[in-house]
């Protein structure tokens, strides 16, 4: 009986020591690998470093970011210190026409809060009597701002709107939507005039400046790639897209000119080159890094995860 008692002992003492040495062999092997990972990243930022300094001393980049002030660009030529070009000029027509459709907004705004924010009604109205203060101060000097006579004008007519909306919404102490959904109504073939103003002057700046820097290039345009990083906006109804490609043509679009969207208000020109560059490998000059054409890790797996969903029951 007892011989029994101590051969069973010692099977139950393997059994023990085989599960831990189980477990701390597979504790072992997972840390191991997960050592690798750090390792592959920092390869991958490593790898894209290298491409983009190869990509950029062999090619010229265009890179148009948004900005609240009506936009950035930038020409980066191979070689060569990179250009930033002057910005939209300001205290013109462009940055009136844009504070009067900002401050025609904001009414529109403040009234979508109070409606679905009713516990916080008294401060939206608030805001609102202090809008309507400023207001009428701005539409009382419009006369003298160094702009057409049109053009002031159109500002008073959206003003005067604004203004007596608010007036009409404070004094009823009310958020209603009938009455929101009328004054954007009311807004809108004064707002289509003012957004063209807007788009004259913007276009127009933008235009003389990639038209500069084209004849600039010269010959040497052949060899120029364009991105754009802009604020979610569809590509049909991009001005700094349409403007590129009235210069590289519609058939640069996805081969040499790249578009991408961002929820940044202020991207800057490194992150649109890095999109850039994440998506745009060049076929011959990855050959001579790579050996091959350079695939990214995320386009294998995708190709891998549409298999993965085709066998998926």
């Amino acid at each position: 009986m007892l011989k029994k008692k101590v051969i069973l002992f010692f099977l139950i003492l393997f059994v023990f020591h085989s599960v831990f040495a189980v477990e701390e062999e597979n504790s072992s092997a997972i840390k191991s690998l997960l050592t690798l990972s750090p390792d592959m990243i920092s390869t991958m930022h490593e790898q894209q470093t290298l491409y983009k300094n190869a990509f950029m001393k062999k090619h010229n980049i265009i890179v148009a970011v948004f900005s609240p002030a009506g936009g950035e660009f930038f020409l980066y030529r191979k070689g060569k210190p990179f250009l930033k070009a002057e910005p939209v000029p300001q205290y013109q027509s462009y940055e009136f026409a844009t504070i009067v459709e900002h401050t025609a907004m904001e009414p529109y705004l403040l009234s979508i809060l109070g409606i679905y924010k009713p516990e916080n009604r008294s401060v939206y109205m608030s805001q609102m009597r202090d809008l309507e203060k400023k207001i009428m101060q701005a539409r009382s000097n419009i006369d003298n701002l160094p702009v057409t006579l049109s053009e002031k004008k159109l500002f008073h007519s959206i003003l005067n709107l604004s203004a007596q909306y608010i007036n009409v919404t404070t004094d009823r102490n009310i958020f209603s939507k009938a009455a929101t959904d009328q004054y954007a109504q009311s807004l809108k073939p004064y707002l289509v005039e003012l957004t063209q103003i807007i788009a004259n002057y913007q276009v127009s700046h933008w235009m003389n400046v990639v038209h500069d820097w084209k004849f600039m290039l010269g010959n040497d345009w052949q060899n120029t790639y364009a991105v754009v990083m802009y604020i979610n906006t569809k590509p049909k109804n991009n001005i700094f897209l349409d403007i590129l490609i009235h210069f590289m043509g519609q058939k640069a679009v996805g081969k040499k000119l790249y578009y991408f969207t961002t929820t940044s208000y202020t991207p800057t020109s490194d992150e649109a080159l890095d999109s850039l560059i994440r998506e745009l490998p060049d076929q011959e000059l990855a050959s001579e890094i790579y050996g091959d054409y350079f695939l990214n890790y995320s386009q294998i797996l995708g190709v891998a995860a549409r298999q993965a969903i085709l066998k998926w029951n």
